[in-house]
């Protein structure tokens, strides 16, 4: 027996729990008598079990002078199990298995932690296609994302690149414009296609000449410059420019001599030019003329008048 009275917490020494029990002996008295505590008997059998590793299960009568084990604390399987009810000195640890998530009907919301179950949820409905469509499909760990299809494009200033997908939008695209003067359309635009530009060609002056000028739907018409005129049989009657060409005449015959008579020889810019022959006056008449000079095919007829003598 320990008799020191200064410690509350005096209890009997282990000799006194192994005497033989003789007749009337009650060991409850002794415990009550000897610390007024309940767990006096256990502390005196029992040794102090690691709480985070083991522990000790309850005794199923308060008699029982048996020294209770030491049992391991039960380990929950890493990514299969969790952690339902912590240990205690004198319970074990409960562990549950993880729910599993019915895919694709339920995604995991929450992930599982060591002490925390997985959260489980509904899947959204379908997308209603096409006026929505799937920004995200279901998986494992994340819901369907459905957003609003956009509107229809503003065609003719917009066309519609790609249409509503089950998982993607509807893409328009703002219908290319062609440079006034510079590019004309080849293909006019669609409500599903864009408009095809293509530049304006360009004669190359002064081998070619502009004989048809780009529009808006049409490409420039270009066309060589005609060669020089076959001079003497041509004259060039027009010298070409950015937007004509060359024009060129043949030349007038010969003069019909000897009624008419060339005035002009033919140039390579200007035609022959022919004249009738003058006929000097040989009527009685006066005033009478005569020939200076006879008319050759190149040259006309000179006349003088007659002198008239004056009668005295």
């Amino acid at each position: 027996n320990n008799n020191n009275n200064n410690s509350s917490d005096a209890a009997y020494s282990v000799p006194l729990v192994l005497m033989s029990p003789g007749p009337g002996f009650n060991p409850m008295i002794l415990v009550a008598n000897a610390s007024g505590s309940a767990n006096c008997l256990e502390h005196v059998l029992d040794t102090e079990c690691d709480s985070a590793a083991a522990f000790r299960p309850p005794r199923s009568h308060p008699l029982d002078l048996t020294p209770a084990p030491c049992h391991t604390t039960t380990q929950c399987r890493p990514g299969w199990e969790y952690e339902a009810q912590a240990p205690t000195a004198t319970s074990d640890r409960t562990c549950q298995n993880y729910t599993v998530c019915a895919f694709p009907v339920e995604y995991e919301a929450q992930p599982g932690q060591a002490d925390r179950d997985r959260v489980c949820a509904n899947t959204s409905r379908e997308c209603n296609f096409p006026w929505e469509y799937a920004l995200q499909e279901p998986t494992l760990t994340s819901d369907r994302q459905c957003r609003p299809a956009s509107a229809a494009c503003s065609w003719p200033a917009a066309f519609e690149l790609a249409p509503v997908r089950p998982t993607a939008d509807r893409v328009c695209a703002n219908t290319t414009q062609c440079l006034a003067g510079l590019q004309f359309a080849v293909n006019p635009p669609t409500p599903t296609t864009d408009r095809t530009c293509r530049n304006v060609s360009e004669c190359i002056w002064p081998y070619a000449f502009e004989m048809t000028p780009p529009q808006a739907t049409t490409d420039r018409v270009c066309a060589n410059v005609t060669a020089r005129c076959s001079f003497p049989q041509q004259f060039e009657t027009a010298e070409p420019t950015f937007t004509s060409d060359r024009a060129c005449r043949n030349v007038s015959a010969a003069c019909a001599w000897p009624d008419v008579f060339q005035v002009q020889a033919p140039q390579p810019t200007a035609d022959r030019v022919c004249a009738s022959v003058t006929q000097c006056r040989t009527s009685t008449s006066p005033p009478q003329q005569y020939i200076v000079r006879a008319a050759t095919p190149s040259s006309d007829t000179i006349c003088a008048n007659i002198t008239q003598c004056n009668p005295a």
